[in-house]
């Protein structure tokens, strides 16, 4: 059945995003973890030679090493945060609406996206996993149009589903530009568990519904018309699946 699906019926295939970042978190993350307590160890080693030294040379010589290490502490630690940045960006990149405006995202411009961060990200994994990172950024690749197939694919139900519903072009845009960015983001918010991803979703959310109660269209329906809106938004937006996992951030 799965060979059916993927040739003979061209569905798309579901990447499971929680282990395309672990395959990162291995190679580039773990990599620089290592980095940062030999450097930790080295400070530590050169302190403790400070206070056994007593020549004027000796003790400035230390400190120029202590300098330089720190120096290196530094880069690291803007390094890390960039790595870390950039592996959230693409857990956030992978939604049919821009975490940030809302706006529509459809599969061309999440591979766009995708293929920017992941341009980071190698050069990150060059300066600090040359051997394991070219293998990790090339499963994401390869991946992408099944990443961005699976964007697509919802999409191409959510319209024709809405034309069913409505053939209102007022409603339509209501429904698109107000109405389901805001269910969506809401409903991540309850599904995911990782901290840092729920409150990018709580904010990502709060302003989807700000932009819902200020569209004009809004205050034209009845409650109860609102509500059915409302209903059918939830049951599409439970459609969409970005990962394998039942629950997202469930392993951290």
């Amino acid at each position: 059945m799965v060979k059916l699906a993927l040739s003979g019926l061209d569905c798309p295939s579901l990447p499971d995003v929680f282990h395309l970042l672990y395959a990162l978190s291995k190679s580039i993350g773990s990599a620089v973890a290592r980095q940062r307590l030999q450097l930790q160890k080295q400070y530590q080693n050169l302190e403790a030679k400070l206070k056994a030294v007593s020549s004027p040379a000796a003790i400035a010589e230390v400190c120029a090493q202590i300098q330089a290490l720190k120096a290196q502490q530094y880069r690291l630690e803007t390094d890390h945060q960039d790595y870390e940045q950039n592996l959230h960006a693409l857990s956030q990149a992978i939604h049919p609406f821009d975490i940030n405006t809302g706006e529509f995202q459809f599969g061309s411009e999440l591979s766009t996206r995708l293929q920017s961060i992941l341009s980071n990200l190698e050069q990150l994994g060059q300066t600090y996993a040359p051997t394991r990172a070219p293998g990790a950024i090339d499963v994401w690749l390869r991946q992408i149009p099944n990443l961005s197939g699976t964007v697509h694919a919802w999409w191409q139900w959510v319209i024709p589903a809405l034309s069913v519903q409505t053939q209102d072009p007022d409603i339509q845009n209501w429904v698109l530009s107000a109405l389901l960015p805001w269910v969506y983001w809401h409903q991540q918010t309850q599904k995911t568990r990782q901290p840092q991803l729920k409150q990018g979703y709580q904010q990502a959310a709060q302003r989807a519904q700000a932009r819902f109660l200020a569209y004009p269209f809004t205050q034209t329906l009845h409650n109860s018309e609102q509500q059915q809106w409302i209903d059918w938004a939830i049951w599409m937006c439970a459609k969409f699946q970005r990962t394998s996992s039942a629950v997202e951030g469930r392993n951290g």
